[in-house]
């Protein structure tokens, strides 16, 4: 809730906001999901190690965002201060998106890592 030296969320409200809330198959994504207050989150979903591809696989329960249609994307992981946005102009189907995106993530998070 800081930037730029001066707070605009309370502590308290973004820790409840990004704060794992529901956690299990999702029927509208097709997948296994980590849910906060309108945010997904990253991280392993199950023992089997599968990921929410989006946010890369170095993501955890501290990275927050969203995905959009394909075309778009917006991460920040609270450990690390980094923030991520994605946008383009071009629509895909749903693999080829979440391909895109993980793909992406998984490149920023390995700069940070290397």
């Amino acid at each position: 809730g800081v930037y730029a030296g001066q707070r605009y969320l309370p502590a308290e409200r973004l820790a409840d906001a990004i704060r794992l809330h529901s956690a299990g198959y999702d029927a509208s994504m097709g997948m296994e999901m980590h849910w906060a207050m309108g945010f997904h989150l990253g991280g392993h979903t199950d023992p089997t190690g599968a990921v929410i591809a989006s946010m890369g696989d170095d993501s955890s329960l501290t990275t927050f965002g969203h995905a959009g249609q394909g075309s778009s994307l917006a991460w920040a992981d609270t450990q690390t201060g980094l923030v991520v946005v994605f946008l383009c102009n071009s629509l895909m189907g749903s693999e080829g998106a979440r391909q895109r995106r993980r793909a992406i993530s998984n490149a920023v998070w390995h700069a940070l890592n290397d």
